[in-house]
């Protein structure tokens, strides 16, 4: 006992859990081939780097970019800044990701390696965060230990916690930024309310959704404005909250302050044409165009101090058009752009059951305080004199942040995958950690050591089941489905996209045809490998409008889903799906199938 006490005065726990967590994500990377978006995000990132230039990827903030790109300075790298991609058409941000990491003599995989220990680095940081954030709240380094092994050990966490996306960024700064708000109104000085301004900057850096930092922010100051109330003190009250609502909005300015001085040397390199060009050729024909928006955005540009602005701006605006216009996706046998529970079933069937268990725990715990809270009075005029408001202000914006994340997702017609609501997933492992710390104190403090053994017990055994649902898993997380659907194997029935199939296992493809001696095979890929680097002359391009044969074919799970929907007149798969079983699934992405002669 005294010998975990002294542990537990520590960090070393959570350094072990940090390090653990590391070697499984780069592991689990090691033969993962490009996904889709990564060729263009290395890419962009390492002209911004090296180029001053912001002509290529302007739809994502250049933070996460940038990030994964600065290994590559160390290395020999070409960048083929002569070829028509670059010199002549505007964002040909695919075929210049193409050729940057395959057609000039680079090699792609050490490239795509480092630039991704960049991204388990972010990671990594977020599980930093939510560890010292839920230990400060709770007082029990215990209870941080759980938030942290829930975070880490999330299949979908760990999944997009290594690849060069946006996704993890946006979580793992949006957490920060909220952190460094929470430090600064436990210790508020000049220095950390500028910290707190600078890392809600770096928050707007990192992905476009977190702009809704905004009125989260703006709420949290209310909050804590509020939080001082006490009968007969309205007017020090709302003087307070005033007070607060103004410094968060100073915090909003620094941001912004921050994203105009980051973007100025992003575009000093890059011709005033060109800049003009992107915005005309980018919103002309959205929904936004006819709004004016690209006239004021050219206009913006011709002003120096206003130049970097537009170019936030306009990839700001680029998503809101993405969003709204949406994709094509398939959900349950079906095709179509938008549906309301999306995300509810993603997150039913994606999350691993038993934090799903751990979470409705909570969620019942919070309910039955709640309610008793607002009946017995003297609980309430307890929290008040606790200043639970202040203390909670934060948390409770964390709160908020999370429905608004979730409900936006829900709303909008881009449903490509969880990883859109990914930012809600550290709030609930911390939610969880809480309510469960509360339970078990109230436990203690009442005597009921049977029930709080018990309730440690089941704790350990979830979390065990938890623990071994990543091992399992490892090393394909992305297209890592719960029991609910029977595992990892049957999801791609379900969801696609990057719920499952991103392009990750090309080199396990190839892998598979090695060893099966297969010498040639038809592909139908989704994803951001190239088949010339992987698979040389061993393949030929396959997809559904072809006619019937026989031989060896690799589908991507998207494709399948994509195409069997597709009417007799168009062309589909249902002449290989339904007839043949998969000779294999290699990463549970790519379906291969052996058609014999007939």
């Amino acid at each position: 006992m005294r010998f975990w006490k002294n542990i537990m005065r520590t960090h070393y726990l959570a350094v072990v859990l940090l390090l653990a967590a590391a070697v499984l994500a780069i592991g689990s990377m090691w033969y993962d081939s490009a996904i889709r978006d990564e060729m263009p995000h290395i890419t962009a990132g390492y002209s911004y780097l090296t180029k001053g230039d912001y002509r290529v990827n302007p739809e994502h903030p250049p933070l996460i970019k940038e990030l994964a790109a600065a290994p590559l300075l160390f290395m020999d790298v070409y960048f083929p800044d002569k070829d028509p991609s670059w010199t002549e058409r505007v964002n040909d941000q695919w075929e210049l990701g193409g050729k940057f990491l395959y057609r000039y003599g680079n090699d792609a995989d050490k490239m795509l390696f480092w630039a991704r220990i960049m991204m388990v680095g972010v990671f990594l940081l977020g599980g930093w965060f939510v560890y010292r954030w839920t230990e400060k709240i709770t007082k029990k380094r215990e209870l941080a230990l759980l938030a942290l092994i829930l975070f880490l050990l999330s299949p979908n966490l760990m999944a997009h916690g290594r690849f060069i996306t946006t996704d993890m960024g946006a979580t793992v700064f949006s957490l920060f930024a909220l952190y460094a708000y929470y430090l600064y109104l436990e210790t508020p000085s000049w220095k950390s309310y500028l910290w707190a301004g600078v890392v809600f900057g770096l928050a707007l850096l990192a992905k476009f959704s977190t702009f809704l930092l905004i009125p989260t922010f703006l709420l949290i100051g209310l909050i804590y404005g509020m939080g001082c109330y006490r009968r007969g003190k309205f007017k020090i009250m709302l003087r307070e909250t005033v007070w607060q609502v103004g410094k968060a909005a100073g915090i909003i300015v620094i941001g912004y302050l921050l994203v105009g001085l980051w973007y100025t040397p992003l575009v000093w390199n890059m011709p005033a044409p060109v800049q003009h060009a992107l915005i005309n050729d980018s919103i002309k024909d959205s929904d936004l165009g006819h709004l004016g928006f690209n006239t004021k955005l050219n206009w913006m540009t011709d002003v120096s101090v206003l130049r970097p602005y537009s170019q936030y701006l306009l990839g700001f605006l680029m998503v809101s058009a993405h969003t709204t216009g949406g994709h094509t996706t398939y959900f349950f046998g079906q095709l179509g752009t938008h549906w309301p529970d999306y995300f509810v079933f993603a997150y039913l069937l994606k999350e691993p059951i038993a934090a799903q268990i751990l979470f409705y725990f909570a969620i019942l715990l919070f309910a039955i305080y709640g309610i008793n809270a607002l009946v017995k009075r003297s609980e309430w005029e307890r929290l008040k004199k606790k200043h639970w408001l202040r203390k909670n202000a934060v948390f409770l914006g964390y709160a908020f942040l999370s429905a608004l994340v979730f409900g936006m997702a829900s709303a909008n017609k881009l449903q490509l995958g969880i990883r859109y609501i990914l930012p809600v997933f550290p709030f609930l492992y911390m939610f969880t950690a809480i309510m469960i710390g509360e339970f078990t104190s109230q436990l203690d403090q009442k005597k009921k050591l049977g029930l709080y053994y018990v309730n440690i017990g089941i704790i350990v055994l979830l979390l065990g089941w938890f623990a071994a649902v990543n091992v399992m898993t490892y090393p394909s997380y992305l297209p890592y489905f719960n029991e609910f659907v029977g595992g990892s194997h049957n999801g791609w029935k379900y969801m696609v996209d990057s719920n499952v199939d991103w392009g990750q296992d090309l080199i396990r493809l190839k892998q598979f045809m090695d060893a099966n001696n297969v010498p040639m095979i038809k592909v139908d890929y989704f994803g951001g490998g190239d088949l010339d680097y992987y698979l040389g002359n061993r393949y030929q391009v396959w997809g559904f409008d072809k006619k019937p044969s026989s031989g060896w074919f690799a589908v991507s799970a998207s494709a399948v889903q994509w195409n069997t929907l597709n009417p007799p007149e168009r062309g589909n798969y249902h002449w290989l799906t339904d007839n043949y079983e998969p000779a294999n699934f290699v990463g549970d992405s790519i379906l291969v199938y052996h058609v014999p002669e007939k």
